[in-house]
Order: C-alpha cells, then sequence, then structure tokens
C-alpha cells in the first residue's frame, strides 16, 4: 500500500531524500470499510524523478 502525501516544498524533498520529514503511518487502516487499529509499518524509500 503506497499513501500519497503532498510536500510544500520540492526542493527541500529532493535535498533531504531519505531524511525528509515523512507524514507518521495511520493508526488505523486507511480503507473506509476496515478501520481496524493496526500500526502500518514504514518499509523502505525510493528515488522518484520530478
Amino acid at each position: 500500500m503506497q499513501i500519497v502525501f503532498h510536500v510544500d516544498n520540492i526542493e527541500e524533498y529532493l535535498r533531504k531524500g531519505k531524511d525528509y520529514n515523512f507524514p507518521a503511518p495511520p493508526d488505523r487502516c486507511p480503507y473506509p470499510d476496515c478501520k481496524c487499529r493496526v500500526k502500518l509499518k514504514k518499509h523502505g524509500f525510493y528515488y522518484r524523478y520530478y
């Protein structure tokens, strides 16, 4: 699953890479029919081309 988020400053995002201050994962399943309490994990980083 990918959680899409928007950045305010693309230059900062590109400069910091993995060190960017990413949003915390949600504490509940994001699917509307589920909403179970679950701690989602972050599984790495990949570079994007902008």
